[in-house]
């Protein structure tokens, strides 16, 4: 595979992640809570959740700066959350859960940008 085609699959990737997480963020609770997973952290799925938002959009869009693809993925987790307060009736919004998403997605792009860094020399951006 070309570098043009895996930075197309990672934000193909990318949008999917976020699709999902918005979906399961819209989901109501009551049918999410059948599935009895007493070993499930809220606070971790939604750190790992946004954890791999930032890392799939700090692969697919390499060039863009950093700070700009946390807030893309904070944004998005920021907006998930309003979501839940202002269209559900069973799910609420949480500042813990938006810390969460932030800190997920931080650690997310910090890993991105390393593994781009290591593994791209320098001037191969460029053949894309």
């Amino acid at each position: 595979m070309t570098r043009t085609h895996w930075r197309t699959l990672w934000r193909l990737l990318a949008v999917l992640a976020i699709a999902l997480i918005w979906i399961g963020s819209l989901w109501p609770a009551d049918e999410l809570r059948q599935f009895d997973m007493p070993w499930f952290n809220d606070k971790a799925g939604h750190f790992l959740g946004y954890l791999t938002v930032a890392l799939l959009l700090a692969l697919g869009w390499r060039q863009s700066p950093p700070w700009l693809l946390w807030l893309i993925a904070t944004l998005s987790g920021g907006l998930a959350e309003l979501a839940q307060g202002y269209l559900t009736a069973t799910r609420s919004m949480e500042w813990l859960d938006l810390a969460a998403n932030a800190g997920g997605a931080l650690l997310g792009i910090i890993i991105g940008v390393s593994w781009c860094r290591l593994v791209m020399p320098s001037g191969a951006e460029a053949e894309n």
